[in-house]
Order: structure tokens, then sequence, then C-alpha cells
């Protein structure tokens, strides 16, 4: 969601977070008073390559720890699918993996130093 900034009532600031283990950024505006997220200017990038992509549309990219593609349904490589499970990550070696139980159970997977 792209907004108009308004130097009065925004500041802006970079967002950062991982794609698979890769770096990626975004430039967001801020609210200053309730220091709320109100939008992002422009568009996320990598930020190693400068590659573009809208929210929710992250192009594919290997893991960054251990380069293999996700699965055709999503799921981490080296996870594999897992039966009894609604989400998985792995961490991609950037932060402790996770698992989330069809029955609501939640379990971390430490990430490896």
């Amino acid at each position: 969601m792209s907004v108009l900034y308004d130097p009065e009532k925004h500041e802006i600031h970079t967002m950062m977070a991982h794609a698979r283990g890769h770096p990626i950024q975004a430039r967001v505006v801020v609210d200053k008073q309730s220091q709320d997220w109100v939008g992002t200017i422009g568009k996320w990038h990598f930020a190693d390559t400068g590659e573009e992509f809208e929210t929710g549309h992250i192009p594919e990219r290997p893991c960054a720890h251990c380069g293999k593609m996700a699965l055709p349904g999503g799921e981490d490589a080296c996870l594999g699918h897992l039966p009894g499970v609604s989400a998985a990550c792995c961490g991609h070696g950037v932060e402790d993996g996770c698992i989330f139980y069809d029955d609501g159970r939640e379990e971390s997977i430490p990430k490896e130093e």
C-alpha cells in the first residue's frame, strides 16, 4: 500500500525483514504521534540485488542457509511436507524456526550456530 507522505504528520523509516533468509527493505511511513505504521513509499526490495517487488508477491529465491528452493506447496525444502502442520519455517539461518500444528500447538526450532 503506497501512501501520501505529509511531513507534518509522518516520519519515514526503513523497515527491514527477511524473505527465505535474504534481507529485504522498504521505506515506510509512520505516524509521528502514535508511531503506527501507515504504509509504504514505493516497493519492497532485496537489499543485496535491489530487485523490487510488491507486498505479498515476493519472488522465489533459494533459502539463504541451505540453498534449496521451496517445494511446490511452499514448504521449506529442508523440512519437507509435515503432516498435521498448518505452517512451518526453518528460520533460513537468520532466526529460530517454528512449527504451527493444526491442533494449535507451536514449537520452536533453535537456530543452528
